[in-house]
């Protein structure tokens, strides 16, 4: 059994070896902020349009309209 461990221990560490790099840790926390700051920014457009207008259709039309250019640029 401390064979196996060995080697998963070893696979964990080349696998997450880039977490020691630190330009790739500080890219890695950037890209995270990003995205958090991301869904924050359409929860709060979507909250903002259902509190401004009431209307379920609205809603959905801005969620689309957010996902739209993914649609577009990822459909290719």
């Amino acid at each position: 059994m401390d064979h196996k461990d060995a080697r998963l221990r070893a696979g964990a560490a080349r696998t997450f070896g880039s977490r020691r790099v630190r330009n790739y840790r500080l890219y890695l926390t950037g890209q995270m902020v990003s995205l958090v700051g991301t869904w924050m920014q359409a929860v709060a457009q979507v909250w903002l349009v259902l509190k401004l207008s009431g209307s379920a259709l609205a809603v959905g039309l801005t969620a689309d309209f957010q996902a739209l250019p993914l649609l577009v640029v990822g459909g290719r």
